[in-house]
């Protein structure tokens, strides 16, 4: 299954400008960005669209976000922003979307890169970056010191532009956060990737969305994984491993010491490979969230999935939504989850289970299990009175069910009174002290 929405929806969203701000164009009019109200709550009204009120943009010392379609501002408009970025000392995030960015104007905005100060988010979206772009911006940001996210979004980087990216990931101390999304990187380049990683100390999230891969990668990622001590999140989308590459990796991400958020989307995970991410979850010891969304697992993978959960002792949230579990992988993942010490967050949306399924096991686990704060189940034919016991439960885990079940009179009344605050006025959690615990509600009425 391939998963046709971006995996980052933020950066989904069109820079089209709306037909009210195309008919006004002129004097008093709206600026041609797909969201005004951005430029709106940050700038003093413009007069006209010309050069020297686009400045006002980067004079503002409110304006933290700058948000720019190449094509529709226009050159000048984008040589002036790239000009006031070196000395500019509040603009924390800059977006520049769209074909536009000519050689001169992607030198002056390597040097704003470098002499920056505050900027903390640079992302380039539609933005084609050559061999000679792409070097010059990749530098640039070895030298900053304030850039805490890069994400690159459909700038034709292919093989030829790697070695810059890779070198810059290599060297950087700054950046925490590094997406790349639709470029064709191919196997060499994840390679190459993957290598500068292994080396780097300050990147605490990476993800790679569809980006072309045709060849094995499971050895360098996991390389990276075995050497990186800083990172913490990796999100692989679309990447489509095969079933031995995916044995390689998960055995990778089993052993790691610092991995704490797993996504692995739109990959088709076979039955041979579930077995090892079930083993990889019996065992990981690090990671709390993992997301399994669209892998094809069926009822096999979803089986062999909750094996693992069922010995696992770190998971916070799991999803797997829309892996074809069927009533038999539904019945197995409820069994898994109900003694789980630490699951908040369960998301099976759209997984094919009937309404026997969600009567009986996934009814009988919400019962018991006092931890999940929240269970998503929509897509599936479970009835509305199903949902409804889910979300009593769920609501009552909030507030704090789990105190109920404690075998002391000497429940701390402070988590009590946490527990009324969080959830507001609540019967069903009245009622259930009262019915379950009747002396704790006692002893704290006499204190």
């Amino acid at each position: 299954m391939r998963l046709t929405p971006n995996f980052y929806p933020a950066m989904a969203a069109p820079f089209a400008p709306s037909k009210s701000s195309r008919r006004r164009g002129g004097a008093g009019g709206s600026p041609p960005f797909s969201k005004p109200s951005l430029m709106s709550r940050h700038l003093s009204p413009m007069s006209s669209w010309s050069l020297p009120h686009h400045l006002e943009l980067l004079s503002d010392p409110n304006n933290k976000k700058l948000r720019l379609s190449c094509q529709k501002v226009g050159k000048d408009v984008l040589r002036a922003t790239a000009k006031a970025l070196q000395t500019h000392e509040t603009l924390e995030e800059l977006w520049l979307d769209g074909e536009g960015l000519d050689v001169d104007i992607v030198l002056s905005l390597a040097m704003g890169l470098r002499l920056n100060k505050s900027l903390k988010v640079l992302r380039l979206r539609n933005t084609t970056l050559s061999i000679t772009s792409s070097g010059a911006i990749f530098n640039a940001l070895k030298q900053n010191t304030t850039l805490k996210e890069l994400h690159l979004e459909r700038n034709d980087l292919g093989r030829h532009c790697i070695p810059s990216l890779a070198s810059l990931l290599k060297e950087t101390t700054s950046l925490k956060i590094v997406h790349i999304i639709h470029n064709p990187l191919g196997g060499t380049g994840i390679r190459m990737v993957s290598d500068a990683m292994r080396h780097n100390s300050s990147v605490e999230e990476l993800c790679f969305q569809s980006i072309g891969i045709a060849s094995p990668i499971a050895v360098e990622l996991s390389k990276m994984l075995r050497d990186n001590t800083k990172l913490t999140r990796l999100f692989l989308v679309n990447i489509f491993m095969e079933t031995p590459d995916l044995k390689i990796f998960f055995e990778a991400v089993q052993h790691s010491q610092t991995l704490k958020h797993l996504v692995i989307t739109g990959n088709r995970i076979s039955r041979e490979a579930s077995r090892s991410l079930g083993e990889m979850i019996s065992k990981t010891n690090t990671l709390e969230k993992i997301c399994l969304w669209g892998n094809e697992l069926g009822w096999h993978g979803c089986t062999n999935l909750a094996k693992g959960v069922e010995e696992n002792k770190s998971l916070r949230e799991m999803r797997v939504t829309t892996n074809e579990a069927g009533d038999k992988g539904g019945r197995a993942l409820a069994s898994a989850i109900m003694n789980h010490p630490r699951l908040v967050v369960v998301d099976v949306s759209s997984n094919k289970m009937t309404a026997a399924v969600g009567a009986n096991e996934w009814e009988t686990m919400l019962e018991a299990n006092t931890h999940l704060r929240e269970v998503r189940v929509h897509g599936n034919r479970f009835t509305d009175a199903t949902k409804a016991t889910i979300q009593h439960y769920t609501g009552l885990n909030k507030a704090g069910r789990s105190l109920l079940t404690t075998e002391t009179r000497l429940a701390p009344l402070a988590l009590w009174a946490h527990s009324f605050a969080s959830v507001g006025e609540k019967p069903q959690l009245i009622y259930t002290m009262l019915k379950e615990k009747p002396d704790l509600v006692s002893y704290g009425q006499t204190n």
